[in-house]
C-alpha cells in the first residue's frame, strides 16, 4: 500500500482514467472519433461544474492550480472531464460490440438536453439541494428528455449508466485498496461528516456512484443522439 501526498491524489486519480482512455483509443479504432470529440467538448464542463461542487460537496487539493482573472480552477478538473467523458461515450459500444449508423430521419440535437441539465441543477441548488444530488438529478432529467425523443436510446442509456457506475466503483475500490491513508484523504477532500451524504458502499461515498450512474445515462448515448445515429 502507498501513502499519498494529498496534493497529488486528484492528479494521480485523473492519470488512472487517462491511462484507460489511451488503452481504449489504441485498441478501438472504430470509436476514436466519437471518443475524441466527446472528450474535447467536455473539457470546459469540468471547471464549470466544479463551481457547484466546491460550495457544498468537496474541496480537492490540486497539484496544478490555475487562476484566470478572478476565476480559480485546477488542471485536474479538465483532465478528468476529458478522460472520463471520452470513456463514458464509448463504453456501451465496447461491451456490446455495436456500431453507429447515421440516420437523418432520427430526432437529434443536444441543446435542450444540456440546457435542462443546467437549469434543473441550478434550480435544485438554489432550493438548497446538495450539488452532487442536484447535478445527478439534472443528468437524469436530460436523459429523460433525450429518451422521450428517441425511445431507441433507452437501453443504451440504462446500460451506459450501469457500466459507468460499475466501472467507476471498480476503479475507486482499487484506489482505496492501494492507498494506506485513504480515510485521511477522504476527510480532507469530501464534506461528508455529519451529513446525509456520508453513506458508504465498500467504503466509498455512495454519492459518487449515484453521480457516475446518472452521468453515464446521459453522456453514454449523447453522441448518438446529437449526430442522429442509431446503434446497430
Amino acid at each position: 500500500m502507498f501513502v499519498l501526498n494529498p496534493q497529488y491524489v486528484y492528479l494521480i486519480f485523473c492519470a488512472g482514467f487517462l491511462l484507460v482512455w489511451m488503452i481504449i483509443y489504441t485498441y478501438s479504432p472504430a470509436t476514436r472519433h466519437e471518443q475524441l470529440q466527446m472528450s474535447f467538448i467536455s473539457v470546459p464542463g469540468g471547471p464549470l461544474i466544479e463551481i457547484l461542487y466546491l460550495r457544498d460537496y468537496w474541496h480537492p487539493v490540486s497539484a496544478v492550480p490555475v487562476k484566470i482573472g478572478p476565476v480559480h480552477t485546477v488542471v485536474e478538473d479538465m483532465l478528468f472531464a476529458f478522460a472520463f467523458s471520452g470513456i463514458v461515450a464509448v463504453l456501451y459500444q465496447l461491451f456490446t460490440r455495436k456500431g453507429l449508423k447515421s440516420d437523418p430521419a432520427l430526432d437529434g440535437g443536444v441543446r435542450i438536453a444540456c440546457a435542462s441539465v443546467v437549469v434543473i441543477s441550478l434550480l435544485l441548488v438554489w432550493f438548497g439541494i446538495n450539488s452532487i444530488y442536484a447535478t445527478s438529478i439534472g443528468f437524469l432529467v436530460g436523459t429523460g428528455w433525450m429518451v422521450s425523443q428517441r425511445p431507441d436510446l433507452m437501453k443504451p442509456a440504462i446500460w451506459s449508466g450501469v457500466l459507468v457506475g460499475l466501472g467507476y466503483l471498480g476503479c475507486v475500490v482499487v484506489f482505496y485498496g492501494l492507498v494506506a491513508n485513504i480515510e485521511e484523504l477522504s476527510k480532507l477532500y469530501w464534506k461528508l461528516d455529519g451529513t446525509n451524504l456520508d453513506i458508504r458502499f465498500a467504503g466509498i461515498p455512495i454519492t459518487e456512484l449515484i453521480w457516475a450512474f446518472s452521468f453515464g445515462t446521459l453522456f453514454g448515448p449523447l453522441y448518438a443522439f446529437g449526430r442522429r445515429m442509431s446503434y446497430i
